[in-house]
């Protein structure tokens, strides 16, 4: 109850450092516009996209693609989640090839709900490439679109 009405990115902060003080940690407590995307997106090696919308799924996408930065990006809304990779040099396309128009499939946390398991299972498997990623392993998600079904717990 501590932690009620705060935000999300400073706690975040709080924990990740208090699991390891010598990692910095910067939380980024404001709305990501076009101007300031673009700086933040600069500063890592890899970008995890966990938004809840197609528009800042795009936006994130494109400044990736522009800046030659790595997306995980990571969706769950309802009993189903969403995996895709997007690594340069792009040869298996990027979010904007498989999904063109901003408005389609546009359902999201807050229109249609979504459960926790989902939320956990897309997010590790996130976590999971990531890791992969900055320990210079292969990574299995590069150019692949996951999708899975919790009800039927099969991947596609």
């Amino acid at each position: 109850m501590k932690d009620l009405n705060k935000p999300k990115s400073e706690q975040a902060r709080l924990n990740l450092q208090a699991i390891n003080p010598s990692v910095e940690v910067v939380a980024i407590n404001k709305q990501l516009t076009t101007d300031n995307l673009t700086y933040w997106v600069n500063k890592v090696n890899v970008v995890l996209d966990c938004s809840d919308n197609m528009a800042t799924r795009h936006a994130v996408n494109k400044v990736c693609v522009e800046n030659q930065i790595p997306l995980i990006s990571g969706s769950a809304v309802g009993m189903d989640g969403q995996l895709l990779g997007v690594f340069p040099p792009y040869q298996h396309g990027c979010y904007a090839c498989l999904f063109p128009d901003t408005e389609i499939g546009n359902l999201n946390c807050r229109t249609a709900g979504v459960l926790a398991p989902i939320v956990g299972i897309i997010g590790s498997l996130q976590a999971l490439e990531t890791l992969k990623f900055l320990l210079g392993l292969a990574v299995s998600c590069d150019g692949k679109f996951y999708v899975f079904d919790g009800r039927t717990l099969m991947w596609q």
